[in-house]
């Protein structure tokens, strides 16, 4: 069983040794990816206008709460950055994508 786990944490750090050649191979490559993330997010905010707008509709006012709004957002989903509320009130609403780990 050890030498299982062993192998397994091998083939982890080779990969990850590999992927840091790949990226200092290819510099273009993190480009790539946060051009990804970009469309991703504003994918993602779009998504929340329309719900806020619909949520507007509805109430007169728009939503801090995005469970409220029907937008689900799981940790560890995958995405490189989050969606936050920054204020919502019965004018306007903003709403950012946030980078980075959340923890």
């Amino acid at each position: 069983m050890r030498q299982k786990i062993l192998t397994v944490l091998g083939f982890i750090a080779m990969f990850g040794v590999a992927y840091v050649l790949y990226l200092i191979i290819n510099p273009h490559a993190m480009d790539r990816l946060r051009e990804q993330w970009q469309v991703e997010a504003k994918g993602q905010l779009n998504y929340i206008c329309n719900l806020q707008q619909a949520h507007f509709q509805e109430h007169d006012v728009y939503s801090m709460d995005l469970d409220k709004l029907g937008f689900m957002q799981q940790d560890g989903d995958g995405s490189s950055f989050w969606i936050e509320i920054g204020r919502a009130d019965s004018t306007e609403f903003i709403a950012r994508a946030v980078g980075g780990q959340r923890f």
